[in-house]
C-alpha cells in the first residue's frame, strides 16, 4: 500500500480501494476512474476469488474418490500465491480443559501459500523481484 502509515498494522479494503483509485488515475490530467468504480473493481476481484474457492470446494464435494484421495484443490494467482482448500475428515479428539473425549467434525480448511516471487519481493523490496510482482499482477 502506497500511503499506509508505518504504525498501522491492518490494511482495510477501503485503503486498497484508495490505492487502486490513485494508481489508475496517476499521471492523468483528468480522473479516468471514479472511487465508486475503483470500489466496484476491488469488490469484483474479491468476489471472483471467493467464487473460485467455493467452486473448488464443490469439486472436492463431488469427487467420487475417498477423502484420502482428494485432499486439496488450489487457486493459483501467478506471481502472488496459492489459496489451498483442504478437506479434513472427522476424527477423535480431547477437550484440553477437562480431557474428555470429543468428536472433531469434518470441515474444510483454507490456507494461503505465497509465491517465490512475492516472498522475494517482501524480503528484498528494492530488488528486481519487487517489480515482477506488480508486473505479474497488472
Amino acid at each position: 500500500m502506497s500511503n499506509t502509515q508505518s504504525t498501522q498494522q491492518t490494511v482495510t479494503k477501503a485503503q486498497i480501494v484508495d490505492d487502486v483509485y490513485r494508481e489508475l488515475n496517476k499521471d492523468k490530467e483528468q480522473t479516468l476512474v471514479t472511487r465508486k468504480a475503483s470500489a466496484k473493481l476491488v469488490d469484483q476481484v474479491f468476489e471472483l476469488i471467493k467464487d473460485e474457492i467455493h467452486h473448488l470446494k464443490d469439486e472436492l464435494d463431488s469427487d467420487p474418490a475417498g477423502a484420502e484421495e482428494r485432499p486439496e484443490r488450489r487457486l493459483k494467482i501467478s506471481g502472488f500465491g496459492n489459496f489451498i482448500i483442504r478437506y479434513k475428515r472427522s476424527r477423535p479428539g480431547r477437550n484440553p480443559q477437562n480431557g474428555e473425549k470429543i468428536d472433531i467434525s469434518s470441515r474444510y480448511v483454507l490456507t494461503f501459500k505465497p509465491s517465490q516471487v512475492l516472498k522475494k519481493a517482501i524480503n528484498h523490496p528494492d530488488g528486481p523481484e519487487a517489480s515482477k510482482v506488480s508486473e505479474s499482477l497488472s
